[in-house]
């Protein structure tokens, strides 16, 4: 599910893609684009045109028309696609399964630039600055500019299942070789925080401040700068997803049950937890006072607004 000021995006397991108005939930459109074995990596609106959302299997870019579902375009890439595209100077950049992080030039239908390392990219690629960040399962770290630059390297002690996330110019990786850590853009380690598990939920950072979940001690704030441990939340767990009149949002979710967990972003106190049975995820159209999209194990789509 993607969130917008005017529409909402979902996407079924199906592959069919539906376009809600996000003031009523009124069904603009719905689309089937292929058949239910084709796997889909990610869905984004393009930054040059508002009105058309890019849909990405993992072998082909389909340009839609937001107004009216129309196939403006259909691109095939040239290596299959394992991550979700990043829209950078027209170019959507994924990491694949070969080790090679790859751009295909939008509307030219070509490869733009790859740049390959030894080991899959399975997570989320990043922007750092104007750079993007890799991780690949080798452990290797690798920043690279929107033209394919290298301009920065580095190397970790295994590979993730936990997005990295960036802030002012840093990479932050919790990895499963037991430790959060924090890169600039040149690959330089800013810090390294070891744990005793390995790491395997999405951080989150917000205001210059990480947040991991650390299994057997909860939800950890980091100083983004330092490294500093500022709190921990021991009955705590999952994701910070957003924040509500200053106070942080943490997702916890079990199979199909999830908790909405508030905290004192200074001091991790839990200040309320609500249960939200059959509900599967969560997501927001913006992290400071954004509007909650919730989606249950029936498929039934639910927005919470803020309170005026």
């Amino acid at each position: 599910t993607h969130g917008d000021a005017d529409v909402v995006v979902a996407q079924e397991r199906s592959s069919t893609v539906t376009v809600l108005e996000a003031a009523t939930g009124e069904r603009r459109w719905s689309l089937d684009l292929a058949g239910p074995l084709t796997k889909f990596v990610g869905v984004l609106r393009d930054e040059s045109d508002p009105n058309r959302l890019i849909v990405s299997s993992e072998s082909e870019a389909f340009v839609l028309g937001l107004i009216d579902s129309a196939l403006v375009g259909r691109e095939r890439y040239a290596i299959v696609a394992n991550t979700e595209p990043l829209l950078l100077n027209g170019q959507l950049v994924f990491g694949t399964a070969n080790g090679e992080i790859m751009a295909h030039l939008l509307g030219r239908n070509v490869k733009a630039w790859g740049f390959r390392t030894g080991g899959s990219f399975d997570t989320r690629l990043v922007r750092v600055g104007d750079a993007v960040a890799g991780v690949a399962q080798t452990g290797d770290v690798v920043f690279l500019l929107p033209d394919g630059t290298l301009i920065g390297r580095a190397k970790i002690f295994g590979g993730v299942s936990a997005d990295p996330v960036s802030d002012a110019g840093i990479l932050f990786v919790a990895g499963l070789d037991q430790s959060v850590w924090a890169f600039d853009q040149q690959g330089q380690v800013q810090w390294r925080h070891r744990t005793p598990v390995r790491l395997t939920v999405r951080p989150a950072v917000r205001a210059g401040t990480l947040y991991v979940e650390i299994p057997g001690s909860g939800l950890t704030a980091f100083e983004g700068a330092t490294g500093k441990v500022l709190w921990t939340a021991s009955d705590v767990r999952g994701t910070v997803i957003g924040a509500r009149a200053g106070h942080l949002l943490v997702l916890e979710s079990s199979g199909s049950r999830s908790t909405l967990v508030t905290l004192d972003p200074a001091r991790g106190d839990v200040l309320e937890r609500v249960s939200l049975p059959g509900v599967v995820s969560i997501t927001t159209d913006a992290f400071e006072d954004g509007r909650l999209y919730a989606v249950s194990d029936r498929a039934v789509l639910a927005k919470f607004a803020p309170r005026n």
